[in-house]
């Protein structure tokens, strides 16, 4: 009888820390859903607010009960609470703070669930320092970018500059920015990401995003990315009389777009060629039959073999040459994958679409 007691007792010893053990997990596994769902801080940025503080600011984050305010001690290399914000707030200011010393922050919402605050992902940091108005060191300004807008080809590439410049809150005439490194962010990077020097990629998705150049302190420019599909213009000008060019861009549209779309998307490497062709059976040969065109096969059959002219395709890493006709007066209509072929007057039929004709010397 006792054993069968003491028998009871530890199997419902065991049940019940099965069953605490299994709530911890539901409830850590709940708070990290959460925690994941709540977004991180945007916009968020410090300037001189006066000679001995400093004021914080962000855009609002919908549907969270605040924000937590970080500051980053030197001495044990982390982040650490300072100030719990009310959620109807966007800013802060931070007073007393020392001159010339440089403070870093970091800022992240939270939602209360009863008793239980869950902390959401911390923002970017930003940093500044109040100062006299004849220091040499001083905040940054918005960047100063090479351009406001850029237009890119499906997996095209483009390299951004900026240059941070010293606020207008300063009389030295010597003033410069007391870090000059400038943070890049993309605002979709789906449609375009954006490297640690500023090089702007795009993605295999036609859209709209935004590409910030950010100070230390979170003052930041923002460039317009629009990606654009060029391989399928809506129309070609300026071609000239050559009749290959004209059978070739009048009833053969689809195929060269679907095949110089498909080889924008997937370039080949840098010192890489393919040629495509066909043999006197009229089938299709490639310079590297391990190349897969297997998506563009059926454009390939069709323009091939039945184009009336003799024609061959040239692919490298930066352009597709429809070469058309062979001998003496050799030319190609040609889509190039990076360049808008501005400087080519005389040669543009449409973006990034060239016709060019080799004539005797």
């Amino acid at each position: 009888m006792r054993k069968q007691k003491i028998k009871t007792i530890l199997l419902t010893v065991i049940i019940y820390s099965l069953l605490i053990t299994n709530a911890k997990n539901i409830v850590a596994a709940g708070g990290e859903g959460i925690q994941q769902s709540i977004p991180v801080c945007d916009g968020i940025k410090v300037i001189r607010h006066s000679s001995a503080s400093l004021r914080l600011s962000w855009k609002p984050v919908a549907n969270v009960d605040g924000y937590t305010i970080y500051q980053y001690n030197k001495k044990r290399h982390t982040y650490k609470p300072i100030k719990n914000i009310s959620a109807t707030k966007t800013s802060w200011i931070h007073k007393k703070r020392k001159r010339n010393s440089v403070y870093r922050y970091r800022i992240a919402a939270y939602k209360k669930y009863g008793e239980r605050k869950i902390t959401g992902p911390k923002s970017i940091w930003v940093s500044s320092k109040v100062y006299q108005r004849n220091k040499k060191k001083i905040n940054a300004r918005a960047p100063k970018v090479n351009r406001k807008k850029c237009y890119l080809g499906l997996c095209s590439g483009y390299q951004l500059t900026a240059e941070s410049i010293p606020a207008k809150f300063g009389l030295n005439e010597a003033k410069r920015v007391f870090s000059p490194k400038i943070r890049w962010f993309s605002s979709d990077k789906t449609i375009a990401t954006v490297s640690a020097n500023g090089r702007i990629q795009a993605g295999k998705t036609v859209g709209r995003c935004t590409v910030y150049a950010v100070a230390h302190n979170g003052i930041r420019t923002g460039i317009t990315v629009e990606v654009k599909n060029y391989a399928k213009v809506s129309g070609y000008y300026n071609y000239g009389p050559r009749p290959e060019v004209i059978e070739l861009i009048s009833n053969y549209t689809p195929h060269i777009q679907k095949i110089a779309e498909y080889f924008s998307i997937n370039r080949l490497d840098s010192e890489e060629i393919l040629e495509i062709s066909i043999n006197d059976n009229a089938e299709i040969v490639l310079s590297n039959p391990a190349k897969d065109v297997t998506p563009v096969w059926k454009e390939l059959e069709e323009l091939l073999p039945n184009y009336p002219y003799p024609i061959s395709i040239k692919v490298s890493s930066t352009e597709i040459q429809f070469k058309l006709r062979e001998g003496p007066y050799p030319g190609y209509v040609a889509f190039v994958f990076d360049d808008d072929c501005h400087e080519l007057t005389y040669e543009r039929i449409a973006s990034h679409w060239i016709a060019c004709w080799f004539y005797p010397i």
